[in-house]
């Protein structure tokens, strides 16, 4: 028998044992072959990649067929190896780098064989979020880690923010509400202090009730959104022993012994440029994104605001009106307001300054009123002074 079709009748043995075959098994199915000829077969195969040699717990050589082969579309070598670095990824994946470090196989050529991998929906690419433009390659139906895309918190590979807000604001709303609930209760304070504790598992039965999130949440992402809590300081965590013996972790929301300075609330209060901000240059409150997304307006929407009304009340038809001192320098005080007052809610100042809006053009008239008054009593006396 030549080589050939030793080599085809191997292939073919191993196919139809998944599990391979011992030393034994491979003496009897070759008895009729020359055994010197069957170990150059066997050899050779070894060293295309087509077949392994593994031992069993007894020590016992196996004979098995490698998992690449055993997928239709991979006739070639090169596919095989590929295919089979990609496969020992697991659901890690591994980068192109990498894999052409271990084949060895140049860069064009190994470009070829992951697209055609891709094309017979053998492999996938994915976009890990640890490196945005790096693609990793795993098996077509093999899911992802969460430490390569991300997990819960994470959407196409970018961070959910509104998201997050959501489940922590979520999170904290089921702890204050058990806090609140046993607060009401005419029990001693140690008892109150050990009611108000929640487990994860409880959080998760809340938030599973509200249906308000379509995705699968896990005690795991409710974890993180509970440390995330615990480290700003808006909950405690405790242990507690259940009668079953096991030690679990439970949270309860707490109220903050001193309310938090006005100051720390508004951007100004934390900027390292805060010193070095004016109404001119190039760090300006006018520019501030910090500052326009707190106020949740834009500044330049501020200073147009009182721009308008010196349009209407000076009567200009052209685009640009004639400018009121008055209106412009208060609008540049409100855009530098944090550096000068505190607040205690930013609710507050946002109604502030809609109601300078408002008065405004009011303040003017009964201005422009007194200003009339003045000058016709101002008349008046000059009149009498000349005797008419």
């Amino acid at each position: 028998m030549d080589t050939a079709k030793v080599q085809a009748k191997i292939l073919d043995v191993l196919k139809s044992a998944p599990n391979g075959i011992d030393e034994k098994a491979r003496k009897q199915l070759f008895e009729d072959c020359d055994s010197s000829n069957i170990l150059t077969v066997f050899n050779g195969l070894l060293a295309q990649g087509k077949i392994e040699i593994l031992a069993d717990e007894h020590k016992n050589l196996i004979y098995k067929l490698k998992e690449a082969n055993l997928i239709p579309g991979l006739e070639k070598i090169e596919d095989q190896i590929v295919y089979d670095h990609i496969a020992r990824s697991g659901n890690q994946g591994i980068w192109v780098r990498d894999i052409r470090t271990k084949t060895n196989l140049p860069m064009h050529t190994l470009s070829k064989i992951l697209k055609q991998l891709e094309s017979k929906k053998l492999v996938k690419s994915v976009k890990s979020v640890l490196a945005v433009k790096r693609k990793v390659y795993m098996l077509y139906d093999v899911m992802p880690d969460s430490r390569v895309t991300g997990g819960t918190f994470y959407q196409e590979q970018e961070f959910d923010v509104e998201f997050t807000d959501l489940l922590t604001q979520e999170t904290l709303k089921c702890l204050t509400k058990k806090a609140e609930s046993v607060a009401k209760l005419e029990t001693g304070p140690l008892e109150i202090l050990t009611r108000s504790f929640v487990t994860i598992s409880d959080i998760l039965k809340f938030i599973c009730r509200t249906k308000i999130f379509n995705v699968q949440i896990k005690d795991n992402d409710i974890q993180k959104i509970l440390q995330c809590l615990s480290f700003d300081g808006k909950i405690e965590c405790s242990s507690r022993v259940e009668p079953s013996g096991e030690t679990v972790e439970c949270f309860r929301a707490v109220a903050p012994l001193i309310s938090t300075p006005s100051i720390v609330r508004m951007p100004c209060g934390a900027c390292p440029l805060s010193e070095k901000c004016s109404l001119t240059g190039r760090i300006t409150p006018s520019n501030c994104k910090y500052f326009t997304d707190w106020l949740n307006l834009d500044s330049n929407e501020l200073i147009q605001l009182f721009f308008n009304q010196n349009r209407k009340m000076s009567g200009a038809a052209g685009p640009v009106g004639r400018p009121m001192k008055y209106p412009y320098t208060l609008s540049a005080k409100i855009a530098q307001f944090p550096f000068k007052w505190h607040v205690n809610n930013q609710w507050i100042w946002k109604y502030y300054l809609i109601g300078v809006a408002v008065c405004t053009p009011l303040f003017y008239k009964i201005q422009k009123g007194a200003n009339s008054a003045a000058n016709k009593a101002k008349w008046a006396e000059s009149q009498k002074k000349s005797g008419h």
